[in-house]
């Protein structure tokens, strides 16, 4: 993942230093490597959909069971 990174971001100018962030260029990597990936992004939103209807389903489940 590194490489991939270091790939991306070689078009950043490796002199321009950022206080004690580092250059551009290690800015550009650090970003690169924390950035969320879209489909992790994705699954994390089906599954919190997938809890706020699956939990209360489960309850409606529970109580209808209860009563028969």
């Amino acid at each position: 993942m590194f490489d991939n990174a270091f790939k991306f971001c070689q078009s950043k100018d490796n002199n321009i230093m950022y206080s004690d962030r580092g250059t551009a260029q290690y800015i550009c990597i650090d970003e690169y490597m924390n950035a969320p990936w879209s489909g992790e992004l994705i699954i994390k939103i089906f599954l919190s959909f997938g809890f706020i209807f699956i939990i209360p389903l489960s309850f409606y489940l529970l109580d209808s069971r209860k009563k028969q």
